[in-house]
């Protein structure tokens, strides 16, 4: 897939923006930063970790509800909040290197330089030369 086209500053903006909405909602909105990505790059794989992590989001929530009303946290409060600061660290990370790989130019490969040509007439001048060396001693 060709680079996305956008101004730097954008992308920069757009960076900080998803980035900061995952960490700083302790990861109840980092779905959206890997919306834009299956969004923008349209894999299998991407949309499948979109669904994934919001599912995350709403099983952390869930666990909350379902666990003990009294004041004192219980074992599963605290896997909630192990999937949504997992989420709030993990999905950043994949979030900036999916992107800076997709807006990344791709550098022109070195055209071929006729070189297997130059090399192959040297030789034959050499040969020549050699022949006629070898010519001249007998």
């Amino acid at each position: 897939m060709p680079p996305v086209k956008s101004h730097p500053v954008v992308r920069i903006t757009l960076r900080v923006v998803f980035t900061a909405l995952a960490v700083f909602s302790c990861g109840t909105l980092s779905w959206l930063a890997l919306l834009r990505i299956a969004i923008l790059r349209g894999r299998r794989g991407d949309w499948i970790a979109f669904w994934a992590s919001l599912a995350l989001v709403v099983c952390a929530f869930w666990t909350f509800s379902v666990g003990d009303t009294s004041e004192q946290a219980s074992g599963v409060d605290y896997v909630g909040l192990l999937i949504l600061f997992s989420l709030a660290l993990g999905v950043p990370a994949y979030y900036l290197t999916v992107d800076i790989r997709l807006h990344r130019t791709p550098k022109a490969a070195p055209a071929p330089q006729p070189r297997i040509a130059a090399v192959q007439a040297e030789l034959d001048e050499l040969s020549d030369l050699l022949r006629r060396d070898q010519d001249g001693r007998r």
